[in-house]
């Protein structure tokens, strides 16, 4: 481990540290791969800060509603990972294989949200294996409120970055916010769009035998669910009929709390990100 841990810090940005988590904390085909040596392993995930432009966040708050971590804000950081060709990093809930992308935040005169996690892709193995999560480029955001004089942010990435293996890597930064860069690039405003709103009532839902029957109205179609993670309901099949989406579930213990995961949607051809929360069904 001290090899991994002496290649991931080559290459990273100035005034960042990086750390290997131990093979207990990885899943197995991580703990187990080889590569190269590791002093020839490239830099594979760039974090880099920025704060959202003012529209764009105002943008942002309007679609979650009054009820967002983003209604109160003061600002809003951008946490960049810029990732080497041919890898990916995980989502909040990696699938079937990974490590989800966690922040670690510590601020100074500031008051740090709940992180706004964009909604992700999927990336399926040979052996059949369901991923989620983003490559070439993926951006999380964190709201701020109640900023005082001179506020600054302590801030450590931690992701796994797989391709035919996977090197797991932390990055840590420390930034000033009036330093910050103001950032309101393509890329930054395509990640904005797939923060998922409350699905509100452009749907109906309801439990039958263990499935979640979701019903869109008006010209909604519904693509497929992207679930969060979740100890005691594994979600299965998905079955689209028409324009009803059915997610058939096993459950293995006590409901959880919480919403279901995000819905991939489309109106009119464009993608609307959707936050699916409905009561799971009573045990």
């Amino acid at each position: 481990m001290d090899k991994l841990a002496t290649a991931l810090i080559t290459g990273l940005l100035v005034a960042c540290t990086t750390q290997a988590p131990t093979n207990a904390q990885l899943p197995a085909e991580a703990a187990a791969a080889g590569g190269p040596k590791a002093e020839e392993r490239p830099t594979l995930v760039r974090v880099e800060l920025a704060l959202v432009d003012a529209a764009a966040r105002a943008r942002l708050a309007e679609r979650l509603g009054p009820d967002s971590p983003l209604a109160h804000a003061d600002a809003l950081v951008a946490v960049r990972h810029q990732i080497e060709a041919g890898w990916h990093i995980y989502w909040q809930n990696p699938g079937d294989s990974g490590l989800r992308t966690k922040l670690e935040i510590t601020p100074t005169h500031a008051r740090p949200g709940p992180i706004l996690y964009p909604a992700p892709d999927a990336f399926a193995s040979d052996g059949g294996q369901v991923s989620y999560g983003w490559g070439h480029e993926a951006v999380l955001f964190v709201p701020l409120a109640e900023l005082g004089e001179h506020p600054s942010l302590e801030l450590t990435s931690s992701y796994l970055a797989c391709a035919d293996s996977c090197i797991p890597g932390s990055t840590k930064l420390v930034a000033k916010l009036d330093e910050l860069p103001t950032a309101s690039d393509p890329t930054i405003l395509a990640m904005l769009e797939r923060v998922p709103e409350p699905a509100g009532d452009r749907l109906t839902a309801s439990w039958a035998d263990g499935k979640l029957i979701v019903e869109p109205h008006a010209e909604l179609q519904l693509v497929e669910l992207f679930p969060f993670a979740a100890d005691t309901a594994i979600l299965g099949k998905q079955i689209a009929e028409g324009r009803t989406l059915e997610l058939h579930y096993r459950f293995t213990g006590p409901p959880p709390d919480g919403a279901q995961g995000v819905l991939r949607s489309t109106i009119a051809g464009e993608t609307r990100w959707l936050e699916l929360a409905v009561p799971w069904p009573a045990t």
